[in-house]
């Protein structure tokens, strides 16, 4: 080398010396921060960082080393690296394939201790930056692979990751987070961003999200997976969740498609895609592509739908049919601003739903069936969708029309062969939960005959194939209730339960299609409710039973028939009969049984002044003011009294009319058997004048006797006067003297006769007419004519038959509300008969059945009428409820009509005229 040359050696040395040495001094004084020129001392502004760049240009000298990994620490994201040739770890940073500035995407991978690097190396600068790592060599790759289940996921940290380290004195370590998160372990690869937007996976956890409240995370520890979404959006082939806060109202609404065309907003299968050409999406829409859908607002039809939050209230689920489709509508739906059905009309066919204040409500434009059944076949899956053994194109119909296989069908409606389609449905809900229980809803997993099995009933080993027994009805002729335990089976549910009871005994409550209703129990029991008819039967015993009245009212008939006896029994008080014609009781239609009417009353009180359960009566009373009361027997027997005592000894009155009538009697012969006297009196009853008596000792009478034919008188024949005869003569007989002449009365004789023939009328006339008097006044006046007596003229008068007063009924506060069918008719202005009726007259007053007198004759308006308000009965629908701020103000402050009171005779009746 020359002289010359050596001088500008020296001189660019002693320069590099002096440049080396402001650099190092400028190192110490701000490392790491915007430097300035080499020639100076102080840093100076450089936005661009060109000096850094500058003094680590590669046009510098610089190396590429292999190291490894001794120390780390998240925190900075800086690593200690025992470089190869250098006796002394150094500090060394993971040159991140992102951004690091204060904006956009940060990777925070990072490396643990013993990992080997490749470094690069520069002579200027205090750290090495780590371009990659190389993987240990001679490494087995089965034994890359963990077989074991970590028992912990990141719940624990340690204390050192809390406690950020410091950099005092411009020493110590050196912090190269740049953005990158604090919480985090070596061994973490993922990229965040500085608004939270992240991808992590660890040893322990692998993590997608943007926020807390958004993100999805899977933990190795307990194979747990947590989606937390404030606002939530799935869209699958079948169905669509929105779960949003929609202006502070929340929402969440779920949509299940049927078909998969009708997740596109489709009603049948047809191509939903249409293609657009090169100049729109190239140059005049290019925010298309070649191929999008037909409709920008395209919305998915959903037939059945669920809504939560504030739309759904406490919960709602509906279910709905494609719109009945007129000519010339389009084939989708859309959204507002489409082309296709923005706002369908579409035909609900189940509502259920739960208001925030507990009310239910469910409804279906089908039937609702609530059964208890014991053999519930469910289908069972045999093979995934992608098993290729299952069902295939080839041997099942998709969606019931795509491909080979048998095409499906399902019917909403059993056929009717009836004359009376109601009744027969009602009869006929066997059938139909056979048909929809154990077919219509399996329907689509019977025909799927590889993938899914549905076992027959008669596999329900639980119940020994009996899915509804039948009880022995007969059981019933000598106990009071069939024992269900006899049709009960035993099925194991857990360790908690054990073994549970299973009846097979059926019960449930069926709507049907055609507004039927019936309501069953397992023993047989059932209301059947159809064609306008309730049918209350059952096996055993009905009883109508209340803590009040039990009423009944028939608008045209009441019929009650009963196999063997019919009791109505008062407990208390009375039993009344009334018929506005006739009345009959009929006993012994077969030839035997009889009719016994009993009083077990005592005394002979009677008081009718006042109509009701005030009335006073006993014994037993038949009346007919003006009409006959008549016996027709083959013999007819009157007695008083038994022998037994239980009867007793009283006496037989007929009175006609307080002697103003007459008794006739007809017959062949009259036989009297009489133990003492037969009395005729002769005057006004009670105070007669003459007395004709007939007894064992004497004969009186009065007036004259005369007798057609001939009088035989075993004994002596006394006359006061003549005895004459008009063509014959008077003849005697005497044995002793043989006297044939009659002859003269004289002397004691004739005082004899004279004595004898006077005395005896006159005690017959004296005696015997004030003896009737005293006993007719002791038999007949203070028992029978005394007030209160069975034969007193104000009893008779007053003895009417009567319904009770509004006080007996206790109706003083009664009123009565129309019925259903009533109201309907009503609102529909279909002509129907009213019941008008008619009072029981008693003392030229009226009274009336219940609920009494007030009630139907004086003008009381108890029978309430209701008009519908928001519901058009006229039409069958409900009235508009108006949207928006528009609602209708009948739905706005919904309210009932008020109801108008009108009187009972308003009360209509299907029969009857």
């Amino acid at each position: 080398m020359s002289s010359s040359h050596s001088k500008i050696a020296a001189g660019q040395f002693v320069e590099l010396l002096s440049t080396l040495r402001k650099l190092n001094l400028q190192q110490k004084e701000v490392p790491f921060s915007t430097g300035g020129p080499g020639n100076q001392t102080r840093p100076t502004s450089d936005p661009q960082h060109q000096i850094a760049a500058a003094s680590q240009s590669l046009n510098n000298a610089g190396r590429v080393v292999i190291g490894r990994i001794t120390d780390a620490t998240p925190i900075g994201q800086v690593y200690r690296v025992q470089l190869e040739k250098v006796k002394w770890p150094m500090a060394a940073v993971y040159m991140p394939r992102t951004s690091t500035t204060r904006f956009g995407t940060t990777e925070f991978t990072s490396l643990q201790p013993g990992t080997e690097v490749v470094c690069y190396l520069h002579d200027t600068s205090r750290y090495a930056i780590i371009l990659g790592t190389i993987p240990v060599p001679n490494m087995n790759p089965s034994r890359g692979l963990f077989g074991i289940l970590h028992t912990s996921t990141r719940g624990r940290v340690d204390e050192a990751d809390y406690a950020p380290y410091t950099m005092e004195g411009n020493g110590g370590a050196i912090s190269f987070s740049s953005g990158r998160p604090y919480d985090a372990i070596l061994g973490d690869y993922g990229a965040m961003s500085e608004t939270g937007c992240r991808v992590l996976i660890d040893s322990f956890m692998a993590q997608i999200g943007v926020t807390e409240m958004s993100q999805l995370t899977c933990y190795h520890h307990d194979m747990l997976v947590k989606l937390a979404a404030y606002n939530f959006i799935e869209w699958t082939a079948c169905a669509e969740r929105e779960s949003l806060n929609d202006q502070d109202e929340v929402s969440d609404f779920t949509g299940y498609a049927t078909y998969p065309w009708e997740q596109l907003g489709f009603f049948s299968r047809t191509d939903p895609t249409r293609m657009r050409t090169a100049q729109e999406w190239q140059k005049t829409a290019p925010a298309y592509s070649s191929m999008e859908p037909v409709d920008d607002y395209l919305m998915p039809f959903h037939r059945e739908r669920v809504w939560h939050g504030y739309l759904g209230q406490g919960g709602r689920k509906t279910v709905t049919g494609p719109p009945q489709f007129a000519a010339g509508l389009a084939s989708h739906l859309s959204y507002a601003g489409g082309s296709g059905i923005a706002s369908p009309v579409l035909p609900g066919l189940y509502d259920e739903f739960t208001l925030l204040d507990g009310r239910h409500g469910m409804q279906s434009a089908k039937g609702i069936s609530i059964v208890k059944r014991a053999a519930i076949m469910l289908p069972v899956r045999r093979r995934r969708p992608e098993d290729k053994a299952g069902d295939n194109e080839t041997n099942y119909a998709a969606s019931g029309s795509i491909g080979g296989g048998t095409a499906h069908s399902i019917t909403g409606d059993i056929a009717v062969d009836s004359a009376y389609p109601a009744q027969s449905r009602a009869l006929g809900i066997m059938d139909m939960h056979a048909y929809f229980f154990n077919y219509a809803n399996n329907q689509p997993f019977i025909a799927h005959t590889q993938d899914y099995s549905v076992a027959e009933e008669a596999a329900a080993t639980w119940v020994a194939g009996a899915g509804e027994d039948t009880p022995t009805f007969g059981a019933l002729r000598q106990q009071m209730f069939i024992d269900a335990n006899n049709y009960k089976r035993t099925v194991h549910i857990d360790n908690r339960y054990g073994d549970q009871d299973i009846y097979t005994l059926p019960c449930g409550i069926e709507l049907l299609d055609d507004g039927g209703v019936v309501l069953f129990g397992g023993c047989g029991e059932e209301i059947r409710m159809a064609g306008g008819s309730i049918t209350l039967s059952a096996p055993g015993d009905i009883w109508v039973k209340s803590g009040r009245n039990a009423n009944i009212w028939g608008g045209d008939d009441v019929n009650i028939r009963a196999k063997n006896s019919a009791d109505i029994i008062a407990t208390n008080k009375d039993v009344r009969i009334k018929s506005e014609n006739n009345m009959q009781l009929i006993a012994g239609n077969s030839g035997t049984g009889g009719l016994l009417m009993e009083s077990r009353s005592r005394g002979n009180q009677f008081d009718f002044s006042t109509p009701g359960e005030q009335t006073i009566s006993s014994g037993i009373v038949m009346r007919a003011p003006e009409s006959v009361v008549a016996a027709w027997s083959q013999d007819i027997y009157l007695r008083t009294g038994s022998e037994d005592g239980s009867i007793a000894k009283g006496i037989i009155y007929l009175d006609a009319a307080k002697g103003e009538q007459q008794i006739i009697t007809v017959s062949s012969s009259i036989t009297n058997h009489v133990k003492n006297v037969v009395e005729y009196s002769f005057g006004e009853p009670g105070d007669p004048s003459v007395v004709a008596l007939f007894s064992r000792s004497l004969t009186t009478l009065t007036g004259t006797l005369f007798v057609n034919g001939d009088c035989a008188v075993d004994g002596g024949l006394f006359a006061k006067n003549s005895l004459f005869s008009a063509s014959g003569h008077i003849y005697t007989a005497n044995a002793s003297d043989n006297h044939n002449l009659v002859g003269s009365l004289i002397g004691e004789s004739l005082e004899s006769v004279l004595n004898y023939v006077e005395q005896v009328p006159e005690r017959v006339e004296n005696t015997q007419p004030e003896a009737v008097r005293t006993r007719f006044e002791s038999t007949v006046t203070d028992r029978i004519y005394v007030s209160g007596g069975v034969g007193n003229d104000d009893v008779i008068t007053q003895a009417q038959g009567s319904l009770r007063s509004a006080d007996d009924y206790g109706t003083q506060n009664f009123v009565m509300f129309e019925d259903r069918w009533q109201q309907l008719a009503r609102l529909n202005k279909e002509p129907l008969l009213h019941w008008s009726e008619r009072p029981v007259e008693v003392q030229n007053s009226d009274t009336y059945p219940y609920p009494g007198k007030p009630a139907f004759a004086d003008g009381a308006e108890l029978f309430y009428q209701q008009d519908t308000v928001m519901f058009d009965a006229e039409h069958g629908r409900s009235h508009p409820h108006g949207t928006g701020d528009a609602i209708s103000d009948l739905y706005a402050t919904p309210r009932f009509a008020t109801p108008k009171g009108v009187t009972l005779d308003e009360y209509t009746v299907i029969g009857g005229s």
